[in-house]
């Protein structure tokens, strides 16, 4: 997810599958009632068809057999940014197939020339390409994005924005994509890794050995978790002590719960011939690690905790906040 930090702002990415590159964006952003930001507060400014930037970047493939998962470009065109940033995804092109890569690592270097310029010499795609990779196929990348700077507000402001991006892309065609996005005090972050679900069920590394990125795994399952909160008005104002292993222990259920339901993860044992029932107890699981703490949240996320906000049982916090989940600004 997206988030805006309240008076900082933050960059958005549109990570969109377009079938040829971009080649130029603009994006207007305005409250949820598709009023100017400067309904808000009159320190805010007006968001309207301003300029994007569009990855540039085109690396030259080598040719490559079916399968492949190393690709060593024989040329780099524009500008290199983070290729394992979590959402960011390559279009190979070869001959009218297309193909979204994540990569998982890269390696750059200067090349030889008099002014030495740097080139994407290696980099991988986990899962493989499916089909075989001719010499000059390209790979392209394929985000949007816009830095907003918000350092300027002085609003004690949280709550929700909507964005329209305008994406004109290669091939001529125009694509019009609108966004919600949350305006938040803080922003948590993933609270568990691949070993903390090892840790749980020891047999989960074996049972997924083909698959190479299992850290991936986790992201998907941390997402669930902050989307099961967010559907039920808990958006980032939870305020936990750092002992706290909710989340962490939350989000390794979700993560097994995921493997099993979709990856062919087997139910151990003691759940034999009851895969229905293992889903149907790590979900419990689940619900049971979110709802074990009195853990405060900042409702209206004024950075204060009223008695209202603390003490308060978990699933007493869910029930009122779903009642009271428009209460962030009048303006969502």
């Amino acid at each position: 997810m997206n988030e805006l930090i309240y008076q900082v702002g933050g960059t958005l990415v549109l990570d969109e599958p377009f079938n040829s590159q971009p080649v130029s964006a603009t994006i207007s952003i305005h409250t949820m009632r598709d009023g100017a930001l400067t309904v808000i507060n009159n320190s805010f400014t007006a968001i309207t068809d301003e300029v994007c930037v569009c990855d540039d970047l085109v690396l030259t493939l080598g040719a490559s057999a079916k399968g492949a998962r190393i690709f060593t470009p024989s040329a780099t065109a524009g500008t290199i940014p983070n290729l394992t940033d979590e959402s960011y995804r390559l279009l190979i092109s070869r001959g009218g197939r297309i193909y979204f890569a994540h990569v998982s690592e890269y390696d750059t270097a200067l090349d030889d020339s008099a002014i030495p310029v740097l080139e994407v010499t290696t980099f991988r795609v986990d899962e493989g390409i499916d089909f075989p990779i001719s010499a000059g196929d390209k790979a392209y990348g394929i985000r949007v994005s816009y830095d907003l700077d918000w350092t300027a507000v002085t609003a004690d402001w949280a709550g929700q924005v909507k964005a329209i991006w305008t994406v004109t892309l290669t091939d001529g065609s125009v694509r019009r994509i609108g966004r919600v996005y949350d305006c938040v005090k803080q922003v948590l972050n993933k609270p568990a890794t691949w070993a903390d679900v090892v840790a749980r069920r020891p047999d989960a590394d074996s049972q997924m050995s083909e698959i190479r990125d299992k850290e991936r795994f986790v992201d998907v399952a941390w997402d669930d978790i902050v989307t099961r909160l967010y559907n039920l008005g808990i958006r980032h104002n939870l305020v936990f002590p750092e002992y706290s292993t909710v989340l962490r222990d939350a989000t390794v259920m979700q993560c097994i719960y995921n493997l099993t339901m979709h990856q062919g993860l087997p139910a151990p044992m003691l759940f034999l011939s009851q895969g229905q029932d293992y889903l149907s107890w790590l979900n419990h699981e689940i619900n049971a690690s979110l709802g074990q703490f009195l853990l405060p949240v900042d409702n209206n996320e004024d950075g204060e905790l009223t008695a209202g906000e603390t003490g308060v049982g978990r699933r007493g916090v869910w029930l009122r906040s779903r009642t009271n989940r428009n209460n962030y600004s009048e303006f969502e």
